[in-house]
């Protein structure tokens, strides 16, 4: 129900004020903005789905694995590298995977010197 909600909310020219008409709380609301959002979520999370319906050329952020993937060792470094890549999507420079990956491994570099 709250991903047809959602959706609904999406469509909607005023997406607060059809929820306060329908009564539907804020749960709606807020899956919308994950399944917005580029935040990673795993397959069959109602998030995940949403985002493929709403934005069908999304991709599917970097996650902590792939920054260990490319060597990072656990701990620091890895939440630093996901904060940057954080920043460079809200500032709408990453428009793929591969852009990420590349951002991810110029961001690495700078860190080994």
């Amino acid at each position: 129900m709250n991903a047809y909600a959602a959706a609904l909310l999406h469509a909607a020219p005023d997406p607060e004020a059809l929820a306060a008409r329908l009564d539907l709380g804020t749960r709606p609301a807020a899956l919308l903005a994950r399944a917005l959002s580029d935040t990673f979520y795993p397959d069959g999370m109602p998030e995940r789905e949403l985002r493929a319906l709403l934005r069908p050329d999304a991709h599917e952020p970097l996650t902590g694995k792939d920054v260990l993937a490319l060597g990072v060792p656990p701990g620091r470094g890895v939440g630093e590298a996901l904060a940057h890549l954080a920043d460079l999507r809200r500032a709408g420079t990453l428009g793929s995977a591969e852009a990420e990956r590349a951002a991810l491994k110029a961001f690495l570099e700078t860190k080994v010197r």
